[in-house]
């Protein structure tokens, strides 16, 4: 009776061997669709927030922008990106469009963004990001903000 029952387990181990066999199963046949670029390729959108922290004219400058576009296969977005300047930069009288009134300068920039992710399927990746495009300034009146120089109670005596 041992000998029946170890060769049954025996039997047993050795079936559920056998349905571990990698022979491979035959796909379907399919009509496949032929590319220039070879495998399956994934697409989809993409929007970022970008802050940047520079100075201009030794003034220190805030610059944040938006840019998103067409992310292909993980790993390439190709799209278009918006920036500008968020702090007040203030313009000196001799260099003033307007002398006497206090003027600031804006800056801003949009073109073509491209970025290329490498690990992107890890949770912390490094991006090469490129921006090409067209910049711009102009001087403005920054009237009605509030005036941190002006000191009335400094002529009171």
């Amino acid at each position: 009776m041992k000998k029946l029952l170890l060769t049954f387990f025996a039997f047993t181990c050795t079936w559920g061997l056998r349905a571990q066999d990698e022979t491979p199963i035959e796909p379907q046949p399919r009509h496949e669709i032929r590319t220039i670029f070879s495998g399956p390729r994934s697409s989809g959108g993409y929007v970022g927030l970008t802050n940047k922290f520079t100075t201009i004219n030794g003034q220190y400058a805030n610059i944040a922008g938006l840019y998103g576009g067409w992310y292909i296969n993980h790993h390439f977005l190709l799209g278009l990106g918006a920036f500008g300047l968020t702090n007040d930069l203030r313009i000196a009288n001799e260099h003033s469009v307007d002398p006497g009134r206090r003027m600031s300068y804006y800056y801003g920039q949009t073109g073509l963004v491209t970025e290329y992710a490498l690990g992107s399927n890890r949770a912390f990746h490094v991006n090469f990001n490129f921006f090409a495009g067209a910049g711009f300034t102009f001087q403005y009146d920054r009237y009605g903000w509030r005036n941190y120089d002006y000191e009335p109670y400094r002529y009171m005596t």
